[in-house]
């Protein structure tokens, strides 16, 4: 693990996590590093998949891997942080396969709760990228359909279609009124290597 210095302009050592893992994904919330979801493959029909998460205070020089418990076992899911909180969208479950499910943390309390899913059926969740900008969390699907949370919080709405479906992609605000999308691929075209920039409304 390795952090990017701003200011130097070089990266940074971190303590490594104490188990391999693939098929996750990583957010800063509040200078703490949390990484949730995935597996371990450690050869054929040899897959460990993950029940426990991990946090990082990067704010502590000395900070060691916090364990993380978590609710679920996916992989291919998204996290982000939005409105103080963590949320882990979509993915695969170990039983049950794609899943829309969203699981939202509370870094006070510690505790999650399962909130309102993504629109539309499982693959919709599969290999998903999120983000939080203009106070509004949105999710990028591979049906290629840009969601965003209700401010209420009570259920997902798709407000526009994307100009290429990806999935494995990552996408990051440019301003509070468009997302970048990035990397990532289908299963028709294969990798792509095309940058979108969407404006939200």
């Amino acid at each position: 693990m390795a952090r990017f210095d701003e200011e130097t302009g070089t990266w940074v050592a971190l303590p490594s996590l104490p188990e391999a893992r693939s098929s996750h994904d990583a957010i800063v919330l509040d200078n703490k590093l949390y990484v949730v979801g995935g597996w371990k493959m450690a050869g054929e029909g040899n897959t460990t998949w993950h029940a426990t998460g991990w946090t990082l205070d990067l704010a502590d020089d000395d900070a060691k891997w916090e364990p993380l418990e978590v609710p679920f076992r996916r992989r291919a899911l998204a996290l982000a942080a939005h409105d103080g909180d963590l949320y882990a969208i979509g993915g695969m479950g170990e039983t049950g396969g794609p899943t829309t499910r969203v699981d939202r943390f509370d870094p006070e309390t510690r505790t999650w709760s399962e909130v309102a899913p993504l629109e539309g059926e499982g693959m919709s969740g599969f290999g998903c990228a999120a983000f939080a900008t203009g106070g509004r969390l949105y999710v990028s699907t591979i049906r290629g359909e840009l969601q965003r949370l209700a401010e209420d919080g009570s259920r997902w709405e798709t407000i526009r279609k994307l100009p290429k479906p990806r999935f494995f992609h990552r996408m990051l605000p440019m301003d509070d009124d468009h997302l970048v999308i990035v990397g990532g691929g289908s299963m028709e075209l294969g990798k792509f290597d095309q940058v979108d920039i969407i404006a939200i409304d």
